[in-house]
């Protein structure tokens, strides 16, 4: 019988799943340009358990904008979706209800 894996993120790392390229706003800031190339929207996975990512206060499902300029590429959990592996410094923002 095989076992079912599942992909996490370690040490000051975030997993996360890529949401739409549609218009991206962060606080109300439309991101336009060569800024909008840089910045993508994402759902959050799972949450490394380093310092660093831990005063982010981040909780799996919440939606981040991170800069796409550094990632890693993985199939997490066996699927076809394609997930990505990001810095905690990569981070700038997420969204929150008022």
């Amino acid at each position: 019988m095989e076992k079912e894996t599942k992909t996490v993120a370690l040490g000051d790392h975030v997993l996360v799943r890529k949401i739409g390229e549609s218009d991206r706003m962060v606080d109300g800031i439309i991101v336009t340009g060569s800024q909008q190339s840089l910045l993508s929207k994402a759902e959050v996975l799972s949450v490394g358990d380093g310092e660093k990512v831990e005063k982010l206060h981040l909780q799996k499902g919440e939606v981040i904008y991170y800069n796409e300029i550094e990632n890693n590429c993985v199939a997490a959990d066996g699927t076809q979706n394609l997930s990505y592996f990001i810095r905690y410094d990569f981070i700038y923002g997420k969204e929150v209800s008022e």
